[in-house]
């Protein structure tokens, strides 16, 4: 598995969305994922529903042909520009590496972490709309028993993950209105 270059820092969605995934991944010994239309074509259905009912949820995860898929849904400020709002949403996930914690047995609130790392999942198609980032994985993670061959909870600490928490986000862009309504809704599900 090569290193993730972090010269080119993406600009638009999708490759900010592969970017910060691969990032997370390769620390924690996982392959790189490849972007997948028909997973982001059911996560572009999700992010629509959760915008149009004005709240965070889960759904379409299950393919016209019946394959499931995994899910990780985040709630993020409508105003980031296409990139902040994929690292951002990355972060929130992996984060719960530390909080609420990996205990390497099942996710026990920390299935987006899992679910970012799950070295069976091979495809990621992500989507947003105003405030909620969806993605969808094939294969999907979090399976009871398959734990342990799939998540790595320790990252190698000679891969640098810090980019991840570099802000590329210009205060001047967010209003100070539009901060200050999200500052407590800032939270993922």
């Amino acid at each position: 598995m090569g290193a993730v270059s972090s010269t080119n820092s993406p600009k638009d969605f999708k490759s900010a969305t592969l970017y910060y995934h691969n990032l997370v991944r390769e620390a924690h010994g996982a392959e790189p994922l490849e972007w997948d239309d028909e997973c982001a074509k059911y996560a572009q259905m999700c992010a629509d529903q959760c915008a149009a009912n004005d709240t965070l949820g889960h759904d379409f995860t299950e393919k016209e042909d019946g394959e499931h898929m995994g899910q990780n849904a985040a709630m993020c400020y409508p105003d980031l520009s296409e990139a902040e709002n994929a690292r951002m949403a990355v972060q929130m996930w992996y984060d719960e590496v530390n909080s609420p914690g990996y205990n390497y047995e099942g996710d026990f609130g920390a299935g987006h972490f899992t679910q970012v790392v799950w070295k069976a999942t091979t495809k990621v198609g992500a989507a947003w709309n105003g405030k909620y980032v969806i993605a969808n994985y094939t294969v999907g993670g979090n399976m009871q028993g398959d734990y342990a061959d799939n998540v790595d909870g320790e990252a190698d600490a000679s891969i640098d993950i810090s980019e991840l928490y570099q802000e590329k986000v210009d205060p001047a862009a967010l209003a100070m209105g539009a901060a200050n309504e999200f500052a407590g809704d800032y939270m993922e599900e």
